[in-house]
């Protein structure tokens, strides 16, 4: 019975990691949610904003171990593209009830505030990567990803796959 529960156990953490490594790459990622109108973003779309050279990034974990070193990174401000978007609301005080959740292709999610995004130092952080290690746009594996780059030692949030982007509000 024990080394069929430990046979077990080792499947179950084979899948989970193989699982995570597998992230369907996307194409394009919807805005929609609390916003008057849907807009997709696809690589034509995201290619006219203003693009800046990330050099080369280390990803780490939450303990702050090296995950993976990404080179010849460049990617454009998620906050330059979500600036487009018109919320339900037209008063500007009422823009702090947002929030953003950005949804990976596997469902991996990581949620903002809009404050957050559009009003300190972690929106000037938070990139959608358009090139790395040399490939651009749809020759990069992990396609369409976000990575918001936070102070060292504090981890990154790297979201592969960026299907959706979800504003909601807390007032309704």
């Amino acid at each position: 019975m024990q080394k069929l529960f430990l046979t077990l156990l080792l499947y179950v953490a084979v899948v989970i990691v193989h699982g995570q490594e597998n992230v369907p790459p996307t194409e394009a990622f919807t805005v929609s949610g609390d916003v008057k109108k849907p807009v997709t973003f696809n690589f034509n779309r995201l290619d006219s904003f203003k693009m800046k050279s990330l050099n080369d990034v280390t990803t780490l974990n939450h303990r702050g171990e090296v995950r993976t070193v990404i080179k010849n990174v460049k990617g454009i401000l998620l906050k330059d593209v979500l600036s487009q978007i018109e919320l339900i609301t037209e008063k500007p005080k009422d823009f702090s009830a947002y929030y953003i959740e950005c949804v990976g292709s596997d469902g991996y999610k990581a949620v903002f505030s809009r404050n957050e995004l559009f009003n300190t130092a972690n929106g000037d952080n938070t990139y959608i990567i358009l090139e790395k290690d040399g490939k651009k746009g749809k020759d990069i594996d992990d396609r369409i990803a976000i990575l918001i780059m936070l102070s060292p030692g504090k981890g990154h949030v790297y979201v592969k796959g960026l299907k959706e982007v979800v504003f909601k509000s807390v007032k309704g």
